[in-house]
């Protein structure tokens, strides 16, 4: 069509050139002869010639777009000979056998999905709890899911089938078993590995890069050194994606030549691929990662190598190097408190709810009640959302109840439907297992550690393993809801049950620790979590006396 557009528009034109040239010279002609014959017929031709200019021009119009249109469809769809840059885009590293894949999202059909005003509440409770469900962003889908929920599917002649999915707090890592489904036979079956970072929010980015730096180790540890190119997509390819793989690059440039250039390194890539790193947040957090990486390193460790570790860090065998546990702890108090995220608690209505006024919660992670009628700031306490290994917000840390809030505590309690509660200190008067609201009735279990000295820290660390034990056991037989940990402030004793926790069920599920990044993350949801260096070294060795007790501990990396 579009060849033929030149010859239609000639056609069109010439007629329309000879009718206003006769015309014009029509019109000549009456100016200088004078008859009193009956009217030409040629008189009408100026009336039609200008009805017809419009309709030219339109015509134009529209053959114009169309051509564009068509234009620039084909130019997406073919790449030059020229053109060494596959369709979706390679990016070559700075080793060459390393090639980044770069690939836009699948989409699917457009789809909307009508949520009834009555299961909202529902709705977004399980969206938020399954991260295999994470593909719709605002109400758009970013991803279509091109993988099935389990079992197999066939995609045109490649047949996929999940082998395994593994769901962490920031990112889930899927298996899949691929084959292609030929004419002239099967082909050898590959496993390919998936691993989704579910921590970047619909908007900005992460709030911490602790998880896109764990995330990317992960991604590197899992792919086989001699296998192909590793494919990296988001919604358009390009913000996230270009993210991920300039803080990858930088980080081997770091340990390459010991400097990092992103200005240069990006603007490479923006000639492989256009809008890479598209926000000047993303570009900002590429900073914010290789600041992080820069300052504290791969604290990550095997358990294997846990002993060796620890020795290292021993003047003996059986003592431990203060000096080198002090560096360790100075590093995390220099977490900076972000202060101007603590507004609510710091209302002088809730200053007084506050047992030490330095530990109250981050506005973005507190724990909020349901107002009640009539009374201001009756929808706060302080209790913070804490992350868990696998699941977020999967612990609430909190300060003993006080005379006045202990009503504020059954309610967060009964509101956000906690079944378990560890107490980590003493009190003369125990709070009843059990609440009562609106006719209905929970059974609630409290876990109350005797073990823990006034001062300083248990003198074995067996009983916390066991309390860690008899609380995961509980929460199995009542759904994962958030377990409720307090001690007197509700950051010292709660941060190291918190970080034990965590610390313990991955070195059971990966057979690796990282007590520092581990209790890191900890003070960045909460002030002061994990308080003292005997809290930080008591950590250590809960995790020594873990392996201890179970030294097959090679059954369950």
């Amino acid at each position: 069509m579009e060849p033929l557009c030149p010859l239609l528009l000639v056609g069109f034109s010439l007629p329309l050139a000879r009718a206003l040239r006769g015309n014009e010279t029509t019109a000549d002609s009456n100016e200088t002869t004078t008859t009193s014959g009956p009217p030409d017929p040629g008189a009408s031709q100026p009336l039609l010639a200008w009805l017809l200019l419009p309709l030219l021009l339109l015509l134009l119009v529209l053959l114009l777009a169309a051509y564009f249109f068509r234009f620039r469809k084909q130019r997406k769809a073919v790449v030059s000979a020229s053109d060494k840059k596959m369709p979706n885009g390679i990016l070559e590293e700075q080793e060459q056998q390393r090639v980044m894949l770069l690939s836009r999202s699948p989409s699917g059909p457009k789809k909307y999905f009508p949520i009834p005003v009555e299961h909202l509440e529902e709705e977004i409770r399980i969206r938020s709890a399954d991260d295999c469900k994470q593909f719709r962003e605002e109400f758009n889908e970013k991803c279509h899911q091109y993988w099935p929920d389990q079992g197999c599917w066939t995609y045109g002649n490649i047949r996929v089938c999940v082998e395994d999915c593994v769901v962490l707090v920031d990112y889930t890592i899927r298996k899949f078993c691929i084959q292609p489904q030929l004419p002239d036979g099967c082909k050898a079956p590959r496993l390919v590995s998936q691993l989704h970072f579910t921590s970047w929010p619909d908007f900005g980015v992460p709030f911490t890069p602790i998880g896109m730096l764990k995330f990317l180790k992960k991604v590197k540890t899992l792919n086989p050194v001699h296998a192909g190119p590793i494919v990296v997509h988001c919604s358009a390819g390009v913000g996230r994606t270009g993210t991920f793989i300039v803080i990858d690059a930088m980080m081997a440039m770091m340990h390459a030549e010991q400097k990092v250039d992103v200005f240069e390194f990006v603007s490479r890539i923006r000639n492989q691929r256009p809008q890479m790193v598209q926000t000047d947040m993303q570009y900002t957090f590429i900073y914010q990662a290789l600041l992080e990486y820069y300052l504290y390193g791969d604290t990550e460790l095997d358990v294997s190598s846990l002993e060796k570790h620890l020795q290292t860090m021993h003047g003996t065998t059986t003592h431990f190097d203060k000096i080198g546990l002090e560096e360790e702890f100075r590093k995390l108090t220099n977490v900076r408190i972000m202060k101007e995220n603590m507004r609510t608690g710091n209302l002088p209505a809730n200053m007084k709810k506050a047992r030490v006024i330095q530990i109250i919660p981050y506005d973005f992670n507190r724990v909020i009640l349901s107002m009640k009628r009539g009374q201001e700031y009756t929808d706060y306490i302080n209790a913070s959302f804490i992350d868990g290994y696998r699941q977020k917000d999967y612990f609430i840390a909190t300060q003993g109840p006080l005379a006045h809030t202990v009503e504020d505590f059954w309610r967060m309690i009964w509101e956000w439907k906690s079944h378990t509660i560890v107490m980590l200190t003493e009190v003369q008067e125990r709070e009843q297992p059990q609440a009562r609201q609106e006719e209905q009735v929970r059974v609630v279990r409290q876990f109350h550690f005797h073990g823990w000295p006034e001062i300083g820290i248990p003198a074995e660390g067996k009983g916390m393993i066991d309390l860690i034990a008899a609380v995961q056991k509980q929460q199995q037989q009542t759904g994962n809801h958030p377990i409720t940990v307090h001690c007197s402030a509700g950051a010292g004793r709660t941060g190291t049950f918190i970080a034990l926790s965590n610390i313990l069920e991955r070195v059971k599920a990966e057979g690796l620790l990282d007590v520092f990044q581990a209790v890191k993350s900890l003070r960045l949801q909460r002030p002061h979590m994990v308080q003292t260096l005997e809290q930080y070294e008591f950590c250590y060795k809960v995790v020594q006396d873990f392996i201890d007790i179970f030294s097959d501990y090679a059954n369950f990396k």
